[in-house]
């Protein structure tokens, strides 16, 4: 595999025939068989009848073979002259594909917009990759590498070493030195740097952080055990999880480690559940080891030489706080209306930094234990004499709710009394007053009749008094008349 990189050419300067007037054409072509080039017009040609005369022109060859050799076109001359310069007035041979790989001429518009100005023409050299290491270690610091150059998109000047480290596209539009060396992870740890950087700390010095970054990941997908993945390699939501399947990755022994000394020192006695979660860390390995992810956990004191996520690290998703002195209450209600509060501010990674420190707040731990343990019985008869006095009310409780309810019913009783009695005696009033009504009926009737009889004992002729009375009355009225009018 191989990329192209590009450099401005130049003629040498006129050095006689014996140099680089190689080739007597009658043709001008410049270019010809995309390796000559023509330099110089001589005098004229004619044959032998002076009927046809031309002028003839020398060319020489710019043609590197794919060794990085010049190429031999004409064994007449030996050795083969190299005419071509990558200054303007270089009196030396100066083809910048010669020792690097096969060339190509460019002699198209391009020229004038991807070379310097007054460059005679263009030359493309074809880098193996395999070779650039090598090749970089050669000519890094020498104008084979530092001279020849491409414009770039952004009207810059991009020379060879740059072109292959970092990769450039021209002003027409050509992609030189592909993606760039240094931007294949797998050459990150390559030293090209003129004063012996690899291509991370170029990278890290020369482009932004997220490029750096992207590359550091890509890296350690395939380098785990570098331990300057270690932070990658333990970044993330689920990093407790993928270290306990992957302990040899480079930071999950330290993060397995210092995860099983501060559960040893959170549940001593062991637990059901996992003690902490993982998820108490919010997927930043610095919240359970600091200094992980700067280096310090494994070994590394600069931290630039750490590979960094891609992403920052989250924040933790508690503030956890170890204390020795452990609660075990499995019936809240014994402790009645005590009020705990336990709060503890203790440095877990500085206590985990001697095993004496560890041992101290284990044993500390068991004590308290132990001390509780003591308590418990105490605990126990108070609340079993709490709950006597709570049987003894509610027995009197119950009692006089006993009472109460037989004086309810001694009540209810005498009321139902009182009140068929009131019932009787108002029936029997009833009774009375119905039987006095029917006697003085009766005695009406009887005086009715007694009248009645009467009355039809007193008629007279058939008549009675009243009738008799009235026809009485009226005939002493006419009596009285008559003699009124007779005295009248």
């Amino acid at each position: 595999m191989s990329v192209d990189i590009y450099s401005q050419a130049y003629h040498s300067k006129w050095l006689g025939d014996s140099s680089c007037r190689r080739h007597d054409w009658d043709s001008d072509e410049h270019g010809k068989d995309g390796k000559w080039v023509m330099r110089h017009r001589k005098g004229r040609h004619c044959d032998m009848w002076n009927s046809n005369c031309k002028y003839r022109h020398w060319h020489y060859n710019t043609k590197v073979d794919q060794n990085g050799n010049l190429e031999e076109v004409d064994r007449n001359y030996d050795p083969y002259p190299d005419c071509v310069r990558y200054h303007p007035d270089a009196e030396g041979g100066g083809h910048p594909c010669i020792g690097i790989g096969e060339s190509e001429l460019i002699i198209d518009s391009s020229v004038g917009q991807d070379f310097d100005e007054g460059a005679d023409y263009g030359l493309k050299c074809r880098v193996d990759i395999d070779d650039i290491p090598d090749l970089i270690e050669q000519h890094g610091q020498s104008d084979k590498f530092l001279a020849p150059a491409v414009i770039g998109s952004a009207d810059q000047r991009v020379n060879f070493l740059e072109q292959i480290l970092y990769g450039t596209v021209t002003k027409s539009g050509k992609k030189a030195g592909g993606d760039g060396f240094c931007f294949d992870s797998a050459n990150l740890d390559a030293v090209v740097g003129v004063r012996g950087e690899t291509c991370f700390e170029l990278i890290q010095a020369l482009v932004n952080k997220e490029t750096v970054d992207n590359l550091g990941y890509e890296y350690c997908t395939n380098n785990r055990e570098d331990i300057r993945c270690a932070c990658i390699n333990v970044t993330g939501l689920d990093f407790m999880e993928r270290c306990k399947q992957n302990p040899t990755w480079a930071g999950c022994a330290q993060i397995l480690q210092k995860a099983a000394d501060v559960e040893t020192l959170l549940c001593p006695f062991g637990s059901e559940e996992p003690c902490p979660t993982s998820d108490a860390y919010g997927g930043n390995p610095d919240c359970l080891a600091p200094g992980i992810c700067t280096g310090t956990q494994v070994g590394l004191d600069d931290a630039d030489k750490m590979f960094r996520p891609r992403e920052g690290l989250p924040s933790c998703n508690v503030d956890m706080s170890v204390c020795n002195q452990l609660m075990f209450v499995e019936d809240i209600s014994a402790i009645g209306d005590l009020e705990i509060n336990q709060s503890c501010k203790i440095d877990v990674d500085g206590i985990l930094k001697t095993q004496a420190a560890l041992d101290a707040a284990i044993g500390a731990a068991q004590v308290a234990d132990e001390l509780w343990k003591e308590s418990e019985f105490e605990r126990q008869q108070a609340r079993q004499a709490r709950m006597a006095e709570y049987a003894k009310e509610a027995d009197r409780i119950r009692d006089e709710l006993t009472d109460a309810q037989a004086d309810d019913r001694d009540a209810t009783r005498t009321l139902l009394g009182q009140l068929v009695a009131h019932r009787s005696a108002n029936t029997q009033k009833r009774i009375n007053e119905r039987m006095a009504w029917e006697n003085k009926f009766k005695s009406d009737d009887a005086k009715r009749a007694f009248e009645r009889e009467q009355y039809e004992a007193s008629k007279i002729a058939g008549m009675d008094p009243k009738t008799i009375t009235f026809f009485a009355v009226g005939l002493f009225c006419l009596i009285f008349l008559i003699i009124f009018a007779v005295k009248m």
